[in-house]
């Protein structure tokens, strides 16, 4: 187990309450129960196995003895989504990504998927039902849409992935909304939708990056100071709870530590029990050395607070792993012609909370690269979130040929490695 790294005091405070917006609850397991129309920050694996610790509960629905349930989960580049139920042939998904008017403009899609199993194909089209035909209604889509889904003697389990770029949206952040329903056909003869009409139960969904169990005894708080890391920086957070019971509150102990995707690469703390006066509560500053090998992706750090009672009360609380950089290259566009000087640029972000220093080299065919105004060059971020250009003057000698001619930008910082390639066209003079 790693060491941890913490500091914690105990104090009487006043807690900022994680305001649930829906009245009902659902049960992510058989324990603590979360509101609905919320999801949660996560990056599952698109493999076509379920997962608990991937995905957000958002509707159940019954098929005769079995029941069948949606999921949602989200990351800065994508929109999940997941159906688990009895042995089903199709299932269909319909997105309003606006929120503009429920299935009616460009921003609305109808994603279908069938056959299930290792041939599964994903179908995306634009869904606008104002259309004066109802052949007219829908718009082949092109969407970059995953998908996964398995068949066992349990039942069937889908898996799906949509980029934010497909829905036409800008980013992914807490509070984004999407209204969404779906439906699946049963196995068997004859074939059974469920529901008929997924249309008529359109969804509301918040993107969330925390979420609170319900529970009228104690508010938890576990606020992750920055939300977006890369591999080996510190995660640091700051717990928090407060007896809202009117009355002392005894609880057996109180625990925090990673999802357990993600368990053996983060610190785990277990506190002993108390009481704690009306009103009164914990403070706790919690830190986590992430691995220079941490995989990308969302994940949630779980604090659980054990009552004497039996009960419990959870909070889990999204950060998400990125790159060192984010990258691109630009070649320009149009053919440039010899003798003529063209830029080559690679823009270059840091993620990291603190300072990075790197080198960008060009790598071009032979006949290209004693063009270059320089093979090499050197960059350096101050912050997190600052950018910085790096500029290539590339003037083709007078005999090179004609034609298309790749282009590779390898760039290096600390252990990050990381190579973009383009094409360039010669073209006569």
């Amino acid at each position: 187990m790693k060491h941890s790294r913490l500091a914690g005091f105990l104090t009487v405070f006043m807690a900022a309450t994680f305001s649930a917006q829906a009245q009902q609850a659902t049960p992510q397991s058989d324990g603590p129960k979360f509101p609905v129309g919320f999801i949660l920050s996560r990056t599952p694996n698109i493999d076509g196995v379920y997962d608990p610790n991937e995905w957000t509960l958002f509707d159940t629905q019954s098929a005769g003895d079995a029941a069948i349930s949606t999921y949602a989960s989200w990351d800065t580049q994508n929109v999940y989504f997941a159906i688990k139920g009895p042995k089903l042939t199709s299932a269909i998904v319909y997105i309003d990504a606006k929120m503009d008017g429920v299935l009616n403009g460009a921003d609305n899609y109808q994603i279908t998927v069938t056959p299930l199993g290792a041939d599964s194909v994903v179908d995306t089209k634009v869904y606008n039902s104002m259309a004066a035909t109802p052949a007219a209604a829908l718009t082949k889509a092109v969407m970059g849409a995953v998908v996964a889904s398995t068949t066992t003697s349990e039942g069937t389990f889908i898996e799906l992935a949509i980029p934010k770029r497909g829905l036409l949206l800008e980013k992914l952040e807490p509070n984004t909304k999407l209204a969404v329903s779906g439906g699946v056909t049963l196995a068997g003869t004859p074939a059974v939708a469920v529901p008929a009409d997924p249309r008529a139960k359109m969804q509301i969904l918040s993107m969330m990056d925390q979420m609170v169990s319900q529970n009228s005894l104690v508010s938890l708080d576990l606020r992750v100071k920055d939300r977006t890391v890369v591999p080996g920086q510190t995660l640091s957070l700051d717990f928090a709870a407060k007896n809202i019971s009117g009355q002392p509150l005894v609880y057996k102990n109180y625990t925090i530590g990673g999802d357990p995707r993600i368990a053996d690469l983060t610190n785990f703390l277990r506190v002993r029990g108390g009481t704690m006066a009306v009103k009164d509560g914990i403070k706790l500053g919690f830190s986590t050395d992430l691995p220079d090998t941490m995989p990308l992706g969302a994940y949630t750090m779980v604090s659980e607070m054990n009552l004497a009672d039996g009960q419990s009360a959870q909070l889990l609380s999204s950060f998400e792993v990125v790159e060192l950089l984010d990258l691109s290259l630009n070649t320009g566009s149009g053919p440039v012609t010899v003798v003529t000087e063209r830029k080559i640029v690679v823009k270059i972000k840091n993620n990291k909370n603190k300072s990075v220093e790197g080198i960008v080299r060009l790598i071009l065919p032979d006949a290209l690269q004693t063009g270059l105004d320089k093979q090499q060059q050197s960059f350096r971020i101050q912050m997190e979130d600052g950018r910085e250009t790096v500029e290539f003057k590339l003037t083709p000698k007078q005999t090179v040929a004609v034609g298309e001619y790749p282009v590779k930008a390898e760039i290096e910082a600390e252990s990050f490695k990381k190579t973009l390639t383009d094409a360039i066209l010669v073209g006569k003079k």
